[in-house]
């Protein structure tokens, strides 16, 4: 994979690979916001053209969950028009655990899975 466009934000790195990939690498332990999560859909749609993305979200320490109304947001229609498929890294089994169990709970426009390794969720988002 080779990155093609680059964007620091003071809460999260974005890398757009050759290969469809935007990947949200989130930096802090505080919860994305609803105005950061905008912000980041605002980026995906400039640097990707408005092409469908395969989004990987990755952080740096243990997953953060986003606060209820960004996760609205996430799920919302609005954002998800341009979005192939969500794949989320997260290495802790309790948490891929219960945020499986949310996902059955909310019917997914895009396919959406959890991972504990960045190549697993790599992997299956380069076969959506």
């Amino acid at each position: 994979m080779k990155v093609i466009k680059r964007k620091t934000l003071g809460y999260a790195d974005i890398v757009v690979y050759d290969n469809g990939i935007f990947n949200i690498h989130v930096l802090s332990t505080v919860p994305i916001s609803l105005e950061q999560a905008v912000e980041i859909n605002k980026i995906r749609l400039t640097l990707m053209e408005d092409d469908k993305a395969l989004v990987l979200s990755t952080s740096e320490d243990e997953f953060v969950v986003p606060t209820p109304e960004t996760i609205k947001y996430i799920l919302s229609a609005n954002r998800m028009n341009n979005v192939k498929a969500n794949a989320f890294v997260i290495s802790s089994f309790s948490q891929r655990l219960a945020a499986k169990a949310a996902d059955r709970l909310n019917k997914m426009p895009a396919p959406i899975s959890f991972f504990k390794s960045r190549e697993e969720a790599i992997e299956w988002l380069l076969n959506q």
